[in-house]
């Protein structure tokens, strides 16, 4: 019972001065009984009891909330809820509070001047939190769901694994994303803001340290295949490959697949085959590889676009972003040429001496210099046309013309020189010193182009 009288004589001391609670002055802070309960009011310099207003205190120079019965308020919201009261009554400045709102318990923060930081942002104390229209301080998801902010308050940066925005729904036809217990992955730049696909685009490519990454309209991290660019041709070199598991070849999950290979199932896109696993490279920007296809104007596939050096090695891939296996047809800067890829994509393209499979169960020879390309016309004392061997296969000798020039072979394909040979007493074939045909009656075959593979 003494502290307690002790307590009372403190604060009035604080709000009264010098002067003793029973000394009553006609203006200034007063004690007064409410119903057994000792409250304090105050009286104006006209002797009337202010309501609703901020009165200072004559000696500690704190300000007080008197309410609209005059009493003075504690550990309450006050002023319309803009300020808040400890439980001495005076103004909270530069602090946090926990309050009471609606019977649950808020945080808000009152500012130098005594006022709740409603609205927006705050810093304090270095970090920033984010506040509603009343001045509560907001978690989750905030500012038109581009911030977010932890348990505690502060907005958060860099990764990380959170659920997604209330009104997010997930599209089971895009990118396999799903989380854990409905988590994803998000990243939050240095200011705070989520990286999201904005203008109307579907997904953005960020790069983040040395990796790039891509996210949807939400910010949600993708996986798997994600179309980045609608106008690309070919359609594939719109896509990038985003890392579904950790460590594909080196690459962190979710991270851009680049100057890697890496075998997947193809988009799940109507322009691809999805059922298929295949083949990919994907460039040092995350670009799968792609060629162009056309008609050579003989019925036969040209790759106009599609060869690629990789580690020093020569591939050819087709329109869909596929590396080709077999024996093709492509345009150079020289022309048309052959080149064969082995039977098993992704092979480079093989030099040297080949046998290759015509078609119907049949091996032919091929020759492939250094380059990969086949050879046309005389190579090592043999005739060559589209890199494929030409020789005689009806009889022992035949002329076949290769780019406009007719030489004379034999059955094993090898160019036959100063050489005569006549029928019942007439020149048939003749040549010259490098095998070109010089005169004779025997006809003069057109070298046909080989069978090359088809997808």
């Amino acid at each position: 019972m003494k502290n307690k009288k002790l307590r009372i004589f403190l604060v009035s001391a604080a709000l009264c001065g010098a002067a003793s609670i029973s000394a009553m002055a006609a203006t200034g802070w007063q004690q007064v009984n409410e119903n057994g309960t000792l409250r304090y009011v105050y009286y104006n310099s006209y002797g009337d009891l202010e309501r609703s207003a901020w009165v200072r205190g004559s000696s500690d120079n704190e300000w007080r909330w008197l309410n609209a019965d005059g009493y003075m308020v504690v550990n309450s919201l006050v002023d319309d809820g803009q300020y808040c009261v400890d439980e001495n009554g005076r103004m909270v400045v530069n602090q946090w509070r926990q309050v009471n709102i609606d019977g649950k318990l808020k945080w808000m923060y009152f500012s130098s001047n005594g006022k709740a930081v409603t609205d927006g942002w705050k810093q304090i104390s270095g970090a920033y939190y984010y506040f509603n229209d009343d001045g509560v301080m907001q978690t989750g998801w905030v500012d038109d769901n581009r911030y977010y902010c932890a348990e505690n308050g502060v907005m958060k940066k860099g990764w990380q694994f959170i659920l997604p925005p209330d009104e997010y729904e997930e599209d089971n036809n895009g990118p396999q994303t799903s989380g854990s217990d409905g988590k994803y992955w998000f990243y939050f730049q240095d200011s705070g803001k989520v990286v999201r696909a904005e203008d109307s685009d579907d997904y953005v490519e960020k790069r983040i340290g040395d990796a790039r990454y891509c996210f949807d309209e939400d910010g949600i991290m993708q996986t798997g295949w994600v179309k980045l660019y609608d106008d690309r041709d070919p359609d594939i070199t719109g896509y990038r490959f985003c890392a579904d598991s950790e460590n594909i070849s080196g690459h962190k999950y979710g991270e851009m697949l680049t100057a890697t290979w890496w075998s997947a199932e193809a988009p799940d896109d109507d322009d691809f085959d999805s059922a298929d696993v295949n083949w990919y490279y994907l460039g040092r920007t995350g670009e799968p590889l792609a060629g162009e296809i056309t008609d050579d104007g003989n019925g036969n596939q040209l790759f106009t676009e599609g060869l690629e050096r990789i580690d020093g090695k020569v591939y050819l891939f087709n329109n869909v972003g596929n590396p080709v296996s077999g024996l093709r047809k492509v345009k150079t800067s020289s022309g048309n040429k052959s080149m064969y890829f082995g039977e098993n994509a992704p092979e480079p393209a093989q030099k040297g001496t080949q046998r290759i499979d015509d078609g119907v169960g049949n091996k032919e020879t091929f020759e492939f210099n250094s380059s990969g390309y086949g050879y046309d016309g005389v190579h090592d004392g043999k005739l060559y046309y589209m890199g494929r061997l030409q020789k005689a296969t009806e009889g022992s000798r035949a002329f076949i013309r290769v780019n406009g020039e007719v030489y004379l072979v034999n059955s094993s394909g090898s160019i036959l020189k100063n050489k005569e040979y006549k029928s019942d007493g007439e020149i048939e074939y003749k040549s010259d010193s490098s095998g070109r045909r010089s005169g004779g009656y025997g006809d003069i075959l057109d070298a046909e182009e080989p069978e090359y593979t088809v997808d």
